[in-house]
């Protein structure tokens, strides 16, 4: 009778502790995370002092010895090849033939040059937007629940201050035919748009 007692404690104990656990393992990915996107902005004001400009993603520093590439590799991303590399592959940018996007390693961070945009072209469309970045982390967001729809959730961006700040999904109109184009959408993501 004493060991059912027992094992009735220990299981209750385990149902306790357990989402516990779970929480506290995902807080730790999510603080990994982020120490990397502080790292990479901190690398990246480096590359702006070496260069003139802020890097279009995590492979100019990479390619440049500024960052390590294990670092681009967030832990909340769920995709073997990283969300930044799942972006490339799925859209289509016209840089000519035999033009590849898609870094050598795991990349989890998504710049502008993922989303086919120079920093000239993201700077001169976000003007005097407040809170401009140059690097996203999107790995949190939870899927569009209809195709065609957008994302729901927070994500990260690097400032050009190396700050990193949260923010929400926010959707925005274009004016072509009154819908919302993802031109429009992907530079909300850099910028705070005063629109």
């Amino acid at each position: 009778m004493e060991v059912l007692a027992a094992l009735g404690v220990i299981v209750v104990l385990i149902a306790i502790v357990a989402p516990v656990l779970v929480t506290a393992k995902i807080k730790a990915k999510e603080s990994s995370d982020l120490n990397e996107l502080h790292q990479l902005g901190l690398a990246g004001a480096m590359y702006h002092d070496q260069y003139g400009e802020f890097p279009t993603g995590t492979a100019p520093l990479v390619s440049s010895g500024l960052a390590p590439a294990s670092i681009c590799s967030g832990l909340i991303d769920q995709y073997p090849q990283g969300l930044a590399n799942l972006v490339v592959s799925q859209t289509e940018f016209h840089y000519g033939p035999g033009v590849k996007l898609e870094t050598p390693y795991r990349n989890s961070y998504i710049g502008p040059r993922e989303f086919g945009m120079s920093m000239l072209q993201l700077r001169k469309y976000l003007g005097e937007a407040q809170a401009v970045g140059w690097l996203v982390d999107v790995s949190a967001w939870r899927p569009a629940l209809n195709p065609g729809s957008l994302p729901s959730g927070r994500y990260r961006r690097v400032l050009d201050d190396s700050a990193v700040v949260n923010r929400s999904v926010v959707a925005t109109e274009s004016s072509v035919n009154g819908r919302m184009t993802s031109r429009v959408y992907t530079y909300s993501y850099f910028g705070d748009l005063q629109r």
